[in-house]
């Protein structure tokens, strides 16, 4: 979810149909210039099905409903408290409940983080169980 606009409406109203997809080249030289150098790292989960799970998770609980390229699930962008509920929505929470909710019966994220106020992008890694904590694959 790029967000965007005034930072107000991240908190007290919401950006309207806020979600997209991209790919994994698009979203890294789009952020990387956004953010600045050495500003946009990458981890990933070494279980290759596990990741799979919980992308197809993410593509259908937050793009299709259907897993076609057309989108159908429509999120609002607003950084709200709490773990439960997909819209409004934010980035790194988007991220946290794909692995929570779509990882199976795999044990992939701590459950206490369930009770988090908010899922900080930074801290995002720090939620992972030590079996599935995910390995840096680089900064851009």
């Amino acid at each position: 979810m790029p967000g965007g606009g005034n930072i107000v409406n991240w908190l007290w109203t919401q950006l309207k149909d806020n979600n997209s997809q991209k790919t994994k080249t698009h979203w890294i030289d789009y952020w990387s210039k956004k953010a600045g150098k050495n500003k946009i790292q990458i981890w990933r989960p070494k279980d290759k099905a596990m990741r799979e799970n919980v992308a197809n998770y993410a593509d259908y609980r937050f793009w299709s409903s259907t897993h076609s390229l057309t989108k159908n699930r429509h999120i609002n962008y607003q950084i709200i408290q709490g773990t439960s509920g997909f819209n409004p929505n934010y980035c790194s929470r988007m991220v946290w409940q794909s692995f929570y909710h779509g990882s199976g019966n795999k044990n992939v994220i701590q459950t206490s983080t369930a009770g988090l106020t908010y899922i900080f992008p930074g801290a995002l890694v720090n939620t992972f169980t030590s079996k599935y904590r995910p390995y840096k694959v680089g900064t851009y």
